[in-house]
């Protein structure tokens, strides 16, 4: 009796098969050959997409080329097995396939070509983390564009490295909307905010458009002890704000007496690798740690 290859089936027979795989098995058989892989990559689009709450995407570099790290959960955890591969391409036909509902994570330290399947994820979830350390394909328009129109999501968390032109942080805060949660950090290298880009978000904030929570990092950028006191004094939080500053332009000593005119304290100052204030400043609880000041300061005894 001849045996029939699935191959040799017509596409529409293959696609029917495909479409009734679970998580699993679809991987697998994406792996099994060049030909498969090719065959899904091409007809991806006519597939079913799988409805997921969360989708939490990890990818860097080794010694082998991407390392790929892919888990959504639905309504029990499933965890995708790790994606090896030079370009990405697997964990990219994967995603085509997914339609996220709640929380979508990015971790990418290398560039990965799936910018426009992130947009049209990002549109429609309620919580939104990116942590971005190579922008070679993630232009400062691109994550203009992607965080303008974010209609449904109430948390962001934004981390990136390698952007350095000094107007981009500005520009990426003109386009945050105002959500009740926010985390905007820079890693190693300066994505760029000095005193006019925090004005830009103390503008954008109101007793009508208030920041819940806040969490503001910066790297390698200093700030005037007045824009510091202009952003404290005039944002609107509802609830409290972590905010670090690699470094102020400024002594230590005139920074307490600044805090001491516009804020109350909850406790000492802490001297140390960084300087901690814990302050309420019109009734919000605010947390703040400072890199180091013009007069680097001393540990206490």
């Amino acid at each position: 009796m001849n045996q029939i290859k699935l191959s040799s089936l017509p596409n529409e027979a293959k696609l029917t098969v495909v479409q009734y795989l679970s998580v699993k098995d679809y991987l697998n058989l994406s792996e099994t050959s060049r030909y498969w892989f090719n065959f899904i990559e091409k007809n991806v689009k006519y597939l079913p997409k799988w409805e997921v709450d969360e989708f939490s995407v990890r990818c860097s570099e080794n010694s082998e080329g991407l390392e790929c790290e892919a888990i959504f959960r639905g309504r029990k955890p499933t965890r995708i097995k790790k994606i090896q591969s030079k370009n990405g391409d697997e964990l990219c036909t994967t995603f085509q396939r997914i339609n996220v509902s709640h929380s979508l994570y990015f971790e990418l330290k290398s560039p990965l070509n799936c910018t426009e399947i992130l947009k049209e994820n990002a549109k429609r979830v309620q919580q939104l983390a990116l942590q971005i350390s190579n922008t070679s394909n993630f232009t400062p328009e691109y994550f203009i564009d992607l965080i303008s129109s974010l209609p449904r999501c109430e948390v962001l968390s934004l981390e990136m490295d390698g952007m350095d032109e000094r107007n981009e942080g500005k520009l990426i805060l003109q386009a945050i909307p105002i959500l009740r949660h926010m985390e905007i950090r820079s890693l190693n290298s300066p994505f760029y905010f000095d005193g006019s880009a925090l004005e830009t978000l103390t503008e954008r904030s109101s007793a009508e458009n208030a920041i819940d929570c806040l969490v503001l990092s910066t790297a390698a950028t200093s700030f005037s002890i007045e824009s510091v006191r202009h952003f404290l004094e005039n944002t609107v939080f509802l609830n409290y704000a972590f905010i670090q500053f690699s470094k102020i332009d400024g002594t230590f000593e005139a920074f307490v007496e600044m805090l001491l005119q516009i804020a109350t304290f909850d406790s000492e100052p802490t001297r140390g690798i960084f300087c901690s204030f814990v302050v309420i400043i019109n009734y919000t609880l605010i947390c703040l740690n400072i890199g180091k000041f013009d007069t680097a300061p001393l540990h206490m005894s």
